[in-house]
């Protein structure tokens, strides 16, 4: 490792080069303040209407729909091959 007065020697021309680069900052600077901020209203919420579940169609199976429409079931009673 480097003797430590080089590594400081290099600390202090790093340290310079950035200030170089960047600009000062002056020292008597004031520290920045946050400023309070201001009130503001209260925010009402409101939720929208609910939506009404529309009721679902009674299931209708063939031999309503064929009665209803004038039609003819067939079904087969044959055993699955």
């Amino acid at each position: 490792m480097a003797p430590r007065a080089d590594l400081a020697k290099i600390g202090r021309e790093g340290f310079e080069l950035i200030d170089e680069y960047f600009g000062r900052v002056p020292a008597t600077r004031r520290p920045a303040v946050a400023r309070p901020a201001l009130p503001q209203a209260p925010c009402k919420a409101e939720q929208p209407p609910r939506k009404m579940r529309e009721k679902l169609p009674v299931p209708v199976n063939c031999n309503q729909v064929a009665r209803a429409r004038g039609g003819v079931v067939i079904t087969t009673w044959r055993a699955p091959k």
